[in-house]
């Protein structure tokens, strides 16, 4: 599902105009994003939780070295809506 769809879906369902669930879903992953940049984990209850993990080191030192990159993780738990 792309940002679209999770835009006209929820609009669908909550019975809210496009444009104002479109506002709400923007506002929603800013959230999201800008907790992450800051390190910070988010944990929705019943969805799913998101954080940052910085990847190790190489432990190969003549290996050939490209940047480390932080990457963002989710855990992912389902319980139906």
């Amino acid at each position: 599902m792309n940002k679209k769809k999770l835009i006209k879906t929820a609009a669908f369902k909550s019975l809210m105009p496009y444009k104002t669930e479109q506002k709400a879903v923007d506002a929603f992953l800013c959230a999201i994003s800008d907790a992450l940049k800051e390190d910070r984990e988010v944990n929705i209850p019943d969805f799913g939780r998101f954080y940052v993990q910085n990847c190790p080191e190489s432990r190969y030192p003549f290996a050939l070295q490209i940047p480390c990159k932080s990457m963002i993780y989710k855990g992912f738990s389902f319980s139906g809506c």
